[in-house]
């Protein structure tokens, strides 16, 4: 069998292996950025970004967006009984609850 670059550079390995060999530079860059990326930008939601990107558009208390999600969330708890003072929902128990309750 006859060795071709066709054949065997269409294997993902080897796709790797050779852009790494014949870019270096590219691929440390490329491999740099996604590590950033993964880092820096990892965080970000519809949520973080309305909340914290403030200086980009609407600030969050006033974010039609927002303030359309807050009234379906509201409306599905509503409409489905859900007891938002379940553990299962909080994370702390009813106990817990009511001592912060007695508190605030």
């Amino acid at each position: 069998m006859v060795y071709t670059r066709w054949k065997c550079d269409r294997l993902p390995v080897f796709q790797i292996k050779l852009f790494t060999q014949e870019y270096p530079l590219h691929a440390a860059v490329g491999i740099l950025s996604i590590m950033f990326l993964w880092k820096h930008m990892g965080h970000c939601s519809e949520e973080t970004e309305r909340k914290h990107g403030w200086w980009a558009g609407y600030p969050y208390w006033r974010d039609p967006i927002g303030r359309r999600n807050e009234a379906k969330y509201k409306q599905l708890i509503l409409t489905n009984d859900v007891d938002i003072t379940d553990p299962k929902w909080t994370g702390c128990s009813r106990e817990q609850l009511e001592r912060l309750r007695a508190i605030v």
